[in-house]
């Protein structure tokens, strides 16, 4: 792997399964002890092209971007997964934009972190991931403090990769929807409160015994179900396990 990337590789072990948030912080943590100033948040189901990292990193440093995200591909296809986000207020989320509208680096709502470029100095502001959302959602918290600090997401097209989309949990396999189903609630209650939240919560509650009644594989739908009641339970038990909003370089 070290001959194939071009530079050094460090395994981490990590000694429990704590979910990609805290995977990422094993590594962020040790990115900062190392003195990094830019960390790199990627998935192991991308695809880089050669000049992927040049272009991102050379685009992050020209701009004085803090936190960018590149275009990505459905690996095998070429048609386009992520160009773009925005934060869904209709039903609470995100969204990709899925079209090729821009040619040019700009500010963008919402990025997955299956591939995210950070400047170091970011976690100082508003600390570590999340790990309250093991799968999902941990990167639309991370960045929507982000965005309420003050720190803008940049979209970089010229950087481009390719993702084994929902390789490592199937996209709609039932875990998945448990997942999305639990931490839409974790999320929406975290960052929102009054009216919007129980909107949220009700428009999905709504879907659940509605359209995907009839959408779902019954395992599927019963996951959802699992998702939302374990979900609404973690509201109500606020600040467990979350990261401290600030953190050292040790």
């Amino acid at each position: 792997m070290a001959r194939q990337v071009g530079f050094r590789t460090v395994f981490i072990r990590n000694r429990r399964n704590g979910g990609i948030a805290q995977g990422n912080n094993l590594g962020i943590r040790a990115a900062r002890k190392d003195g990094c100033r830019w960390i790199l948040l990627s998935n192991n189901d991308t695809v880089w092209f050669p000049d992927t990292l040049a272009r991102l990193l050379g685009e992050s440093v020209l701009r004085q971007v803090e936190i960018a995200a590149p275009k990505i591909l459905y690996h095998g296809s070429g048609k386009i997964w992520y160009a773009g986000g925005r934060w869904n207020r209709l039903r609470g989320g995100t969204l990709h934009c899925k079209t090729d509208r821009q040619a040019d680096p700009a500010p963008t709502e919402y990025a997955p972190s299956c591939c995210l470029m950070i400047h170091s100095s970011v976690f100082d502001r508003i600390g570590l991931m999340d790990e309250r959302y093991f799968i999902y959602y941990d990167d639309s918290d991370f960045i929507r403090r982000a965005s309420d600090a003050g720190i803008p997401l940049w979209y970089i097209p010229q950087a481009v990769l390719s993702h084994k989309e929902g390789s490592s949990i199937g996209a709609v396999s039932p875990a998945a929807q448990y997942w999305l189903s639990r931490n839409l609630l974790v999320y929406t209650d975290k960052h929102h409160s009054g009216a919007y939240r129980n909107y949220v919560f009700g428009v999905n509650l709504l879907l659940l015994f509605g359209i995907r009644t009839f959408t779902f594989r019954r395992k599927q739908w019963l996951a959802c179900r699992r998702g939302f009641r374990d979900g609404w339970a973690d509201c109500q038990r606020k600040g467990v396990g979350i990261i401290p909003e600030k953190v050292s370089k040790g």
